[in-house]
């Protein structure tokens, strides 16, 4: 490469991707794709907005001053819009709020709207979010945890180099300096 001015062989991962690969090697009855990634959550949540009889008020004030607009496809772009949003929350919440969730999987905040929103999506979902999973990775690899299982994890590339990842969750970092100790 320094000779030629190229690099070859190079396999180039965004922070989430090179996460997903290390979870599935982990727990390889994971899918190929996350079913909790951003574009799949949206279309999750419009179903779940579109099925649900009672939406959490807040929600039901957001579709109702859609429907009040007059326009006929106002609370389906607003259902739309409101999925997309969602989307975009609880992918951000699987990387920074892990927190939050594991309140919320455990029942907590009962009348939060987007805790409730959370745990009807949980329920039509059979594979952990990823948030869950992350966790469960750390507690088993981490030599640090209390749970460490005194092995390396699977699936782990001979050489890894990090650059120019700016936005990473403190999860992912953590996992990136557990997966540099190996």
């Amino acid at each position: 490469a320094e000779r030629l001015g190229i690099a070859a062989h190079l396999r180039i991962l965004t922070p989430s991707e090179f996460t997903w690969e290390q979870l599935r090697a982990a727990s390889p009855a994971l899918p190929d794709a996350s079913p909790w990634d951003r574009d799949r959550l949206r279309w999750r949540l419009y179903a779940q907005l579109a099925a649900t009889r009672t939406p959490p008020p807040a929600v039901e004030g957001f579709l109702a001053r859609a429907r009040s607009a007059g326009r006929r496809d106002g609370e389906v772009l607003a259902r739309f819009d409101l999925a997309e949003a969602l989307a975009g929350a609880f992918d951000k919440y699987q990387a920074y709020r892990r927190d939050w969730l594991e309140r919320w999987d455990a029942g907590d905040d009962r009348d939060d709207w987007q805790a409730i929103l959370w745990r009807q999506l949980r329920q039509g979902l059979p594979t952990p979010h990823r948030a869950a999973l992350v966790g469960e990775w750390l507690a088993r690899f981490d030599p640090r945890a209390p749970t460490f299982a005194g092995v390396a994890p699977p699936g782990l590339p001979a050489r890894i180099a990090a650059f120019g990842t700016i936005h990473v969750s403190p999860d992912v970092l953590h996992l990136l300096a557990v997966v540099g100790q190996w």
